[in-house]
Parts: structure tokens; sequence; C-alpha cells
């Protein structure tokens, strides 16, 4: 989802965008964010997840564009009691605050801010509504996808947890380790 539009997307009369707008990268929810000084082993990384977790219901609530850089457009996606209890036991466990803002969110794009300041997060936006590819029909739902109204995601059960190194251009990110989430017996 998070790939540079085309002219036929948006109506531009210039491509004249940053090189950091629109890189590629797995639309993801921030359970954590470490700070750059801190140093934190993958190993204590993995122990913040509590063991025999379970997979975590993912429902989106809309979107929104953001005044961030990594909040350029995204969905808003339900503080769920199982979220929120899965991101305040990572923290508990790494024994530091969450530096997690509009915790939870999923970003479809990351649009450089000299950008954002010309409207480009509104084109994105807008594009996702013009093409069909958003939804926010439903009460209190929010919906992306293709054009066909059938094919449209609202919701999904994240089975994995990322241990990401987010140091650098994004596209240079490197997943450390992948952990499979277990349903609770």
């Amino acid at each position: 989802m998070a790939t540079r539009p085309t002219s036929e997307d948006i109506d531009s009369s210039t491509n004249t965008l940053s090189p950091s707008s629109y890189p590629t990268f797995v639309p993801h929810v921030t359970l954590a964010s470490i700070p750059k000084e801190t140093v934190v082993s993958p190993e204590k990384l993995r122990s913040a997840i509590p063991e025999n977790q379970a997979p975590v219901q993912v429902n989106f609530q809309s979107i929104a564009i953001g005044s961030h850089y990594f909040r350029s457009v995204y969905i808003e996606v339900v503080p769920s009691a199982e979220l929120l209890e899965l991101h305040r036991k990572v923290h508990d466990r790494l024994a530091f605050e969450p530096r997690t803002p509009a915790f939870p969110h999923l970003s479809l794009c990351y649009v450089d801010d000299k950008d954002a300041k010309n409207g480009e997060r509104m084109r994105f936006k807008a594009a996702l509504e013009i093409q069909g590819k958003s939804d926010t029909s439903r009460s209190g739902e929010a919906g992306v996808g293709r054009r066909d109204g059938e094919n449209k995601i609202y919701r999904f059960r994240a089975a994995e947890i990322w241990i990401v190194e987010c140091e650098g251009v994004v596209e240079d990110w490197k997943v450390l380790q992948k952990i499979n989430l277990t349903p609770s017996r």
C-alpha cells in the first residue's frame, strides 16, 4: 500500500516529491519504539512478548491524515482491551515509558514533511477515496483495499510480532526476528 502514487492516481502537474516520500514498507502496528540511545538486545525484546501470546484482533476505525512522517496517512485502529494490554505488558517488561504516538495506528504511507506542506498527504487520502480504495461508510469502521467493496479489509488477526531495527532510511530497516503468536489453550 505504501507505493508512490502515479500521475493517474493523483492529479499533479509535477513530480517533485522528495525521495523519502512513499518508501516501501510492510504496514504494521508499532507496539514499542526504543530510543536510539537505549541498547536492548533482541533477546530482551523477545522476552517482552508474553509467552503463549494469542493472536490479536486489529479492527480499523477510520483513516486519518497525520502531522508527522511516520503518521502521514494512517488507519486509526480500535484500541481494544487485548491490544492495549499487550502494549502495556511489553513496556512493563522492557521497563520504559511508551513512545508510540497515536497508538494504535497502521500507517498506509510515509510522506516527507516538506511534501506534506504542499498537500501531498491530503492528495494521497483523496486518491484512496477517488479510486474507491477506502471506505468509511460502515458505522465506526474503515476499510482499505481494492475498488470492489467486497474486497476491502476492515480488520485482521495479527498472528506475528516482528522485531525490527529501524535505522536509516525506511527501505533499509532490518527484520531481526519474527515471533509467531500461538492461540491460548
